[in-house]
């Protein structure tokens, strides 16, 4: 740590009781000190130092799981920063108490049904594909996580309308909640038959003849990664067929599965970005080597890693300090945003430890995580949106107070090993939850010259 001769200057600011709002405003740039500060005696000094050594990496971490979700994620696009972003669905087919079609009836056709929420990552004006497959591997009685795969056929399924095409192309439009995919007749008829002579009684003899079903997007797609829900009763696999004197059709419904019978499967090619040498678990790439940047991506597991080694130099500078406050502040790096690669609304702190593992999350005195929270409304002025002291510009921004954390590096009562940030969400911030999507952001590192992290304590010493 060290104190440049601007931060000299402010330390030589002792307030006073009387004299603090004077000092204040003569001793301190325009808003480097702000009125929340508590009043002090004629006995202590209000000083801050925002020269600390602060270092930063890219981590990788494990996948999650996946299989306890209630959705899919499929789809493909290309992130400028973090690569080819591609998702791909398995899931089974279940049972449920549909009428066995009858001698006396007819196939008409299998039509895949799929409802998705609202979620949209990526370019949703851009055409994008979605393939129909057929699993070749039965799932086991485990948790599936986002690494995993199962073998499938790459001959797709799909068809639309009533031609043989093998791709169902459209664009995931906010408003677009339901596809229709009619499936190939060969699989339609080999289920109709199985159905109308009794042989799936039970979901074991379902899976016994049919595995299951494959979700893939467009292998050149740069688009949109949309979620499927599973759970919904919109969601089937629907077998047409008729009676032979009747014009009405019936239908033979297979719900798609839930519980561990599902997942979907993420991965990023990173090969052409920065981050090309970040390929195994626990790995962490210095900003150094990242142009100054830092990243974290909900869903494939990438953590920002921050460092600051020199916190228990306040010790030298004698006498009995206190710790006031102390404030990391992070901002997007400027460009990497945009209305289709949101970046997540809240990110939490963990500990961590030299091998990059996941500790006890971070907490303030009163027990609530420490969490930086992202909000286009700026909060002290009321308008949109967040403005960067040093561009001038729009910023994402992330502010995280470590007021607790610092002291209790002081005190020794914890190891100062470093943080970890990670997405969350406001209702999982305290069991460490990862949200089911992929959004993401590019934080600027210490030396970043558009976008610097910021890291100030204000301490009091008392005489």
């Amino acid at each position: 740590m060290q104190q440049n001769s601007k931060t000299l200057f402010r330390s030589l600011c002792a307030v006073g009781s009387l004299l603090l709002a004077a000092l204040i405003t003569s001793c301190s740039e325009p808003g480097a000190i702000g009125n929340d500060l508590p009043v002090t005696t004629d006995k202590v000094g209000i000083t801050y130092i925002d020269t600390f050594t602060v270092r930063t990496s890219t981590v990788q971490l494990d996948s999650i799981a996946s299989s306890t979700s209630s959705t899919l994620m499929v789809g493909r696009y290309v992130d400028p920063r973090l690569g080819i972003v591609e998702a791909r669905g398995f899931t089974q087919v279940g049972l449920n108490n549909s009428a066995t079609p009858s001698a006396t009836t007819s196939y008409d056709s299998l039509v895949l049904t799929l409802r998705t929420d609202t979620y949209r990552y990526g370019d949703t004006t851009r055409t994008q594909h979605l393939l129909v497959q057929r699993l070749q591997e039965n799932f086991v009685d485990k948790t599936y996580y986002t690494l995993d795969a199962l073998r499938y056929d790459e001959t797709p399924l799909g068809q639309v309308g009533l031609t043989q095409a093998k791709e169902y192309t459209f664009r995931a439009r906010p408003g677009a909640r339901t596809l229709r995919i009619r499936l190939t007749d060969d699989l339609g008829r080999e289920l109709y038959q199985l159905a109308r002579a009794g042989a799936l009684t039970s979901p074991d003899d379902l899976q016994a003849r049919f595995k299951g079903l494959v979700l893939s997007p467009g292998a050149t797609d740069d688009a949109a990664l949309l979620r499927y829900l599973i759970s919904d009763a919109s969601s089937s696999l629907n077998l047409y067929y008729h009676e032979a004197a009747a014009s009405d059709p019936l239908v033979y419904t297979f719900p798609l599965t839930t519980g561990s019978r599902h997942f979907y499967r993420l991965r990023a090619n990173r090969s052409a970005t920065l981050l090309a040498p970040l390929t195994k678990p626990y790995q962490a790439l210095s900003s150094s080597s990242t142009a100054a940047e830092t990243y974290i991506q909900a869903g494939l597991g990438l953590y920002t890693r921050v460092d600051i080694p020199y916190i228990n130099n306040l010790k030298e500078l004698g006498g009995t300090l206190s710790v006031i406050s102390a404030e990391l502040t992070m901002e997007g790096v400027q460009g990497t945003e945009s209305r289709y690669l949101a970046p997540p609304t809240t990110i939490a702190l963990t500990l961590t430890d030299p091998s990059n593992r996941r500790g006890a999350i971070v907490t303030q005195l009163d027990g609530n995580a420490v969490t930086g929270v992202y909000n286009p409304l700026d909060s002290s002025t009321g308008s949109y949106p967040r403005i960067s002291p040093t561009t001038g510009l729009e910023v994402v921004n992330y502010k995280f107070q470590l007021t607790t954390y610092l002291q209790a590096v002081l005190n020794r009562s914890i190891q100062n090993t470093g943080l970890l940030l990670y997405p969350t969400t406001t209702a999982g911030v305290l069991r460490g939850v990862v949200p089911d999507d992929v959004t993401r952001v590019v934080l600027g590192a210490k030396n970043n010259r558009t976008n610097p992290l910021q890291f100030r304590v204000y301490y009091a010493r008392v005489q």
